[in-house]
């Protein structure tokens, strides 16, 4: 390529960026609608030579790559050409990796915003990318709170990219897409293989170049968006859930198997099984987000930086936690209890652009995923030795007790808005299933996991002995299921678990009589009981209005009821033995009565429960997060200048979104779902003229 052609290519790509970042639905329709030249209909729309042209400019000899000689160009392997390939980690091997000269790396950033800005459009644009929490539009008092909640969640619902052909002709299997395999296994290879720490020198991350973090932050952004699949919104949240019990298929018959569906970059990162490959991955995933850690623990201050991709790397984490190989190679190089440690550190550390309850869900549903695997709940316990998150309070114990811990205090800070927000809801419900897979395979529980256990199940139970709100209720029966679990699976090594129990003996009972109240006693045709209290699961709160039916109500007290009669028998057997021996003596501190408690519980429990583990598909809710944290950070990051407008309107106007139908996100049911039914949708609309 001579210097003149490589300036104008450059200059066609900057501008076609700049066109396509102010966009709108007809120049959109014009490029991905059939259109006709001279009477005669073109074989392909425009738009999808265009996304040609700008993957073919992405591999182009002496541009944006040093490509070998036809003499020494290795054969390829399943499509793929190992010596197009940018770096060397992820892919094929066999090509050797040419120089990449400061042209070569200015004509990729080119191509790469340009490729950005054909599958988001004008996205980053809009208004109000980003902004915070709840808390951070939280006014003074509880009502006000609610409603805010209840914006944020409406907001983060609202679709970003409105157009979804770019992407779906992208990704779509049966479309013959030029260097598709290539362009994935660069991305991955160039940002995991980035060393943010300057070879683990003190303040040498600070004189890292510039152009190479850039580089890095913008592959991770363009990898998040070709992993996005459409077809992840025909999964609403009663249907996310992957339900399955490992006891009725042992083996690789009950292995949690990837949903990646017909997404052809999905199914790319799927495939990749290599030893070298998936070490590669491990270890470059573990290296960046163990930035957010190691940036705490330096002993020189400010020594470390964190890099400002983070939210983009958790969007990758999110879509490898369904990979096994991923999974169990990270077990097998005891790499992901610090991978844990990272991700609830970067829930933690969400920019100013990036709303915090977008990165919290993030951070559930790529746990939640995890957790489904039998191998990572048995690494839990392994002792953690780490740093804690600013939320969660020092302690004692192991990887499953960060888990636990991290996840009660997001759900008690969700408590009064999840009746409002349905991420919230999510949020919470992702950190309840994950804790109810861990319960299964913890050894032994701390006792501050323990303490604040108990202070929830408090809390969800006075909502129900009160009456008051349906926001403590919903989550009873997961908590009762966990305590279910450990007494089933691990009694001998939870006593601190069953004391505690003991000690709330009078709160389980009370609990057993609400589930055998008749549910029509509980809800009334007004939504009030009889008392004239709201009832717990009658009536979420005024802004909803939503009024939960009898049938609804039954149907909690025999989801809870199913947990908690064995835990009703084990405290029957061995609360009226303890409190005997309590009156024995005149002073008896809670380790000498946690002594007094049963060594084994065989014998004084039925038969153990046929485990659930709980999985995540793609879902509405997860689809909407990643967009969402994607094009905020675009808009923040390296290639932001192409979404640059003057304040005095033009170009800059904001855009509006419509709000999808039933926009706002609701909780997955606690029941196993099945997968949605796929629907047909089409791209209507009139061919826009040539």
């Amino acid at each position: 390529v001579s210097d003149e052609a490589a300036v104008a290519l450059t200059n066609a790509a900057l501008l076609l960026a700049r066109l396509l970042a102010a966009s709108g639905k007809d120049l959109q329709d014009a490029l991905w609608l059939p259109v006709a030249v001279a009477g005669r209909a073109l074989p392909r729309a425009l738009g999808e030579r265009m996304a040609d042209a700008t993957l073919r400019a992405l591999f182009l000899d002496g541009f944006t790559v040093d490509a070998p000689k036809d003499q020494e160009a290795p054969e390829l392997v399943d499509g793929v050409d190992p010596g197009l390939l940018w770096a060397d980690g992820v892919g094929p091997e066999g090509g050797s990796v040419g120089k990449l000269s400061d042209d070569m790396r200015e004509n990729r950033k080119a191509f790469l915003m340009l490729l950005a800005a054909v599958i988001c459009g004008g996205a980053p644009m809009q208004g109000d990318v980003g902004g915070g929490s709840a808390e951070d539009l939280a006014a003074p008092t509880d009502k006000e709170k609610l409603a805010a909640a209840g914006a944020v969640a409406s907001k983060a619902a609202l679709p970003m990219i409105a157009d979804d052909r770019p992407l779906e002709y992208l990704s779509c299997p049966g479309r013959s897409v030029p260097y598709r395999g290539e362009l994935l296994f660069s991305l991955l290879s160039v940002a995991l293989s980035y060393d943010p720490h300057g070879f683990g020198v003190p303040y040498a991350g600070y004189f890292t170049g510039k152009k190479d973090e850039e580089m890095v932050h913008l592959c991770l952004q363009v990898a998040g968006l070709l992993l996005q699949g459409s077809e992840d919104m025909r999964t609403d949240q009663s249907s996310a859930w992957a339900c399955r019990r490992p006891q009725e298929q042992p083996g690789e018959a009950g292995r949690p198997l990837p949903q990646q569906g017909a997404q052809a970059f999905r199914q790319l990162v799927a495939g990749i099984s290599s030893e070298r490959e998936t070490s590669f991955i491990v270890s470059g995933v573990v290296t960046l987000i163990g930035t957010a850690v190691d940036e705490r623990n330096t002993y020189l201050p400010s020594s470390m930086r964190v890099p400002p991709f983070l939210p983009e790397l958790l969007v990758l984490v999110f879509h490898l936690s369904v990979c096994d190989a991923f999974v169990f190679r990270a077990c097998e190089q005891g790499d992901l209890n610090p991978l844990v440690e990272g991700v609830l550190h970067v829930s933690g550390q969400a920019p100013e652009h990036v709303e915090e309850d977008i990165v919290s869900a993030l951070t559930w549903a790529t746990l939640l995923r995890l957790s489904t695997y039998r191998e990572a709940c048995i690494a839990f316990n392994d002792d953690f030795t780490g740093d804690a998150p600013d939320d969660t309070p020092d302690f004692t114990g192991s990887v499953a007790d960060l888990i636990f811990m991290s996840g009660l205090w997001r759900i008690s800070d969700y408590f009064a808005t999840a009746r409002v927000s349905g991420i919230h809801r999510c949020t919470s419900e992702m950190a309840l299933c994950t804790m109810a897979n861990v319960s299964i395979f913890v050894e032994e529980l701390s006792s501050a996991t323990c303490g604040r256990f108990f202070a929830l199940l408090e809390r969800c139970a006075k909502s129900v002995q009160g009456r008051r709100s349906r926001g403590g209720a919903q989550w009873l029966p997961y908590l009762v299921e966990i305590l279910e679990y450990v007494v089933q699976y691990q009694y001998p090594t939870n006593t601190r678990v069953a004391y505690g129990m003991a000690n709330r003996f009078s709160i389980f009972k009370e609990l057993q009589s609400v589930c055998a109240e008749p549910a029509g006693r509980i809800v009334n045709p007004d939504g009030r009981t009889q008392s004239g209290n709201v009832s717990p699961q009658s009536s979420e709160c005024s802004f909803t209005g939503d009024v939960v039916s009898e049938e609804v109500v039954s149907r909690w007290q025999q989801d809870l009821q199913v947990h908690l009669d064995p835990i009703m028998v084990l405290l029957n057997g061995i609360v009226p033995q303890l409190e005997a021996e309590v009156e024995k003596r005149d002073t008896v501190t809670s380790d000498e009565a946690k002594d007094m408690l049963p060594k084994s519980v065989l014998g004084l429990l039925p038969v153990p429960p046929v485990f659930v583990m709980r999985g995540l598909r793609y879902n509405m809710m997860t689809h909407r997060a990643c967009e969402r944290c994607l094009v905020c950070c675009i808009a923040h990051g390296p290639i932001a200048s192409a979404w640059e407008t003057d304040e005095e309107g033009g170009d800059g106007d904001k855009k509006e979104v419509p709000a999808e139908s039933g926009s706002a996100f609701s909780p997955p049911a606690r029941a196993a779902g099945a997968a949605a039914e796929p629907s047909s949708s089409s791209q209507g609309g009139a061919a826009a003229a040539a």
